[in-house]
């Protein structure tokens, strides 16, 4: 899976601004706040992962190197969103493609990899935007894995 053209862009507009040097590295620190500027919402074992290939790759890398690194991320993340639809699927009770605020919060809190009790009120004010408590879990999903 190749990386959409915009996203591309906004990455090369990112190395510019955190890419103090006149090399256009950044380095294994600077990952997390490169990618969280250009809209992706990597989980902190995700972010891990990154750094590490930085950190494989000589501790920078440059645009194109970024580029493969995220790819090779959205190729897991076309795994990933089906699997978290499926699992949030076991909380639709209804069947009507929703789960309730509190069933949300007890599966990221203490299922698989937790989200701070931080990350979990942000991702409701911005998926429970009605507050009525009930979510569409396809939108959870995309804020979950940044699309």
């Amino acid at each position: 899976m190749s990386i959409p053209s915009d996203l591309k862009k906004e990455l090369e507009e990112a190395f510019f601004f955190f890419a103090y040097d006149k090399d256009r590295k950044i380095s294994s620190k600077e990952v997390g706040a490169v990618v969280r500027s250009v809209g992706l919402n990597p989980t902190e074992a995700q972010l891990k992962e990154m750094m590490n290939e930085v950190d494989r790759a000589g501790g920078r890398v440059d645009v194109p190197a970024m580029t493969r690194i995220l790819q090779g991320r959205m190729k897991e993340q076309t795994t990933s969103h089906d699997e978290l639809r499926d699992a949030f699927q076991v909380f639709d009770k209804n069947g009507n493609g929703q789960v309730s605020v509190h069933d949300l919060k007890h599966s990221l809190t203490t299922l698989g990899e937790r989200l701070a009790d931080e990350e979990l009120d942000e991702l409701v004010r911005e998926v429970d935007q009605d507050g009525e408590g009930q979510l569409n879990y396809e939108d959870v999903v995309k804020v979950l894995l940044g699309k």
